[in-house]
């Protein structure tokens, strides 16, 4: 493979004119001495209706793509076109990594398992029996399995659309019996009293301005995490910060499950801690 195969991979999702990913695969990969096109895909430039994902499949397979990443809004829309499935993307119920092999679809979930190292790594020693989630889309999923694979004791969740979280919070309390999962009422009650909360919404995004909470909810014996991660520092986090949280950016989750997609694509093993350092130059 070294040296001699043009790769393809690529981003599917909607509003991602900014996402690093292109960079953040691409650099790894000449590091490897691999030589890859990471292609943004963003299916709002024009837009086009969700069910045009599985025109994009087909299209990439057919121009022997290796796999695609899937992020807002398409990550449980993938799940319904997948020939196989991980045990995680099952549990979890969405999709963020598509390899193509052997004429077939590969769906995985690496949202987890990159929030739960990033979360150890950056918040050690952070409790976490009662946290909330804020956002309960494909991030959303993914990071409430993580936190009750973490041990979380507690966990509450809020979305402006509450049967889906509901439908979330029913599915999750199947999988992990004995775990208190429900949905709050709105988000000053998801946030009372919790060790920390996630905000998983595209809320703070450079598209997408703001804070989904009215900071006065924000309080110093709490810890904060935003998946957002363009820009690094959201409004959320610094407002966070200067009431005295903890906080984790979404920076480390993306790249640790680009990581992960990496080495499913190419079968090679990727250099987390070079990514991650060049990301963060960047």
């Amino acid at each position: 493979m070294r040296g001699s195969v043009k790769l393809l991979a690529g981003l599917v999702g909607e509003n991602i004119q900014g996402s690093l990913s292109s960079q953040i695969h691409e650099q790894e990969a000449a590091a490897l001495g691999l030589e890859l096109t990471y292609r943004i895909i963003d299916l709002a430039q024009p837009k086009r209706n969700q069910v045009f994902l599985e025109s994009v499949l087909l299209v990439a397979e057919s121009l022997g793509f290796s796999g695609l990443n899937i992020t807002h809004p398409y990550k449980e829309d993938a799940v319904k076109i997948m020939d196989t499935l991980s045990e995680d993307a099952k549990n979890i119920g969405s999709v963020n990594t598509i390899v193509f092999r052997e004429e077939k679809r590969h769906g995985d979930n690496t949202d987890w398992s990159a929030f739960s190292d990033d979360f150890q790594a950056n918040l050690p020693g952070a409790p976490f029996n009662h946290v909330a989630i804020i956002g309960t889309g494909g991030a959303g999923r993914a990071i409430a399995y993580a936190m009750l694979k973490m041990g979380t004791k507690e966990l509450r969740l809020f979305d402006i659309v509450r049967h889906k979280a509901q439908s979330l919070a029913d599915h999750l309390k199947k999988k992990f019996p004995g775990k208190s999962v429900f949905v709050s009422a709105d988000p000053e009650s998801a946030l009372h009293g919790t060790d920390g909360f996630i905000q998983a919404t595209p809320v703070g995004m450079t598209e997408m301005p703001g804070i989904p909470v009215d900071t006065k909810l924000i309080h110093s014996s709490m810890w904060v995490s935003d998946i957002v991660y363009f820009p690094l520092e959201t409004v959320l986090l610094k407002e966070a910060k200067r009431r005295g949280c903890r906080v984790i950016g979404g920076g480390g989750m993306v790249v640790r499950q680009a990581a992960a997609s990496f080495r499913q694509f190419f079968q090679v093993e990727p250099d987390v801690d070079r990514m991650l350092k060049r990301f963060l130059e960047a």
